[in-house]
Order: structure tokens, then sequence, then C-alpha cells
């Protein structure tokens, strides 16, 4: 059924006021047998010991109130009608809350599939820029020692350089003693070899 026609009832008012002064006007009577029969509890309207047995009788039964009570028919049918609507407007809106729960919920499953893929691949590359870095960090390394051997060798190199300098600083300074030398002892040869000539001639001489 249709939540719509629930609204599209004819609204009732209410005779609850009119029936409690029905019944408050109507003849007391005093109630007897109250306590429970032997055979019936006094609960149900078909025990002997009922104890409203004859006021509903004497006020429902009679022709009197017929009317009444066909207006209470009425009423509790339109009550009793209304109940399974409402409760069918709750279902379905129940239903429909769930069914928008239930695509959140599955949204929320495809975002979470999506993150946890988004994830993987993150630690994915991790592991492949670990990989990098430690590949790295072992060639700089391996680099290091290169450049730390290549360092003691031009220190020694500076080294050799500085006594190889030294050394040619020193034979430097024996050329240009040498080169003081040398004319002397060219012109005392010089001077000795024309010293053995005149020698010579003067011997030739008669």
């Amino acid at each position: 059924m249709d939540p719509k026609s629930a609204k599209e009832l004819p609204k009732r008012h209410s005779n609850r006021k009119r029936k409690v002064d029905i019944v408050e006007n109507s003849p007391q009577e005093t109630l007897t047998n109250v306590s429970s029969a032997e055979n019936g509890n006094g609960k149900s309207i078909g025990d002997d010991n009922f104890p409203y047995e004859d006021f509903v009788d004497k006020h429902f039964i009679t022709e009197k109130y017929h009317k009444e009570f066909a207006k209470w028919e009425s009423e509790i049918f339109h009550v009793l009608l209304s109940a399974p609507i409402q409760s069918v407007a709750l279902v379905r809106c129940l239903e429909q809350s769930f069914g928008d729960l239930k695509k959140k919920c599955k949204t929320y499953i495809e975002e979470n599939a999506e993150l946890k893929n988004k994830l993987s691949e993150l630690f994915l590359q991790k592991s492949e820029l670990v990989e990098r870095v430690e590949g790295l960090m072992e060639e700089n390394t391996k680099i290091k020692i290169k450049l730390n051997i290549k360092e003691d060798i031009v220190e020694k190199k500076e080294l050799e350089t500085k006594d190889l300098t030294a050394e040619i600083e020193e034979l430097k300074a024996k050329i240009e003693e040498s080169r003081d030398e040398i004319p002397m002892h060219h012109k005392a040869g010089f001077d000795k070899a024309l010293k053995k000539v005149s020698v010579s001639i003067s011997e030739i001489k008669p």
C-alpha cells in the first residue's frame, strides 16, 4: 500500500470524550462474582465469572448503542488500517536508508580497494627507491675509496715533486758554479799551452 493513500483517508474526529460521557452517564451497577469460579479464571468474556459481562451486555448489545458501536468500529478500522500503512511507509524508509547505506558501503569498498592498490604501488616504489639508494650508497663508498687512493697518490707525487724541485735547484746552483769555473780553467790552460809553445820556439832558434 502506498504511503500517499494514508494521507487521502478522511480525517475522523475522535469520539473518545463522548464515549466516556456515555459510559459515565450510564446506570452504574454493583459488580458481583468478581472472584474466579472453579471452571474459569474471570479474565475472558466467555467465563462465567467475567466481572464486566453484565456491563457489556447492557451497554453494547442494546439497540440504543448500536450506532455508537458502529462509529467505534469504523474508527478502530481506520486506526488499524493506518497502522500497516505507517509500518509500510516506515519499512520503505528503512529500505531506502538501507539501500543508501549499501551504496555508500559499496563506494567505500571500491575506494578502499583503490587505496589499497595505490598503497601497494607506493610500497613497490619505496622498495625500488630503497634499493636505488642502497646502490648509490655503495657506489659512493667505492668512489670515496678511489678518491682516497688518488689523494694519496697525488700527495706522494707532490712530495716527489718537491724533492725533484730541490734537486733541480741544487743542480742549477752547481751549473752556475761550473760556468764560473770554466773560463778560469780555460784561461789557465791557454796560458800554459802558450808558455810551452814559447819555450819550444826559443829552443828551435840558433
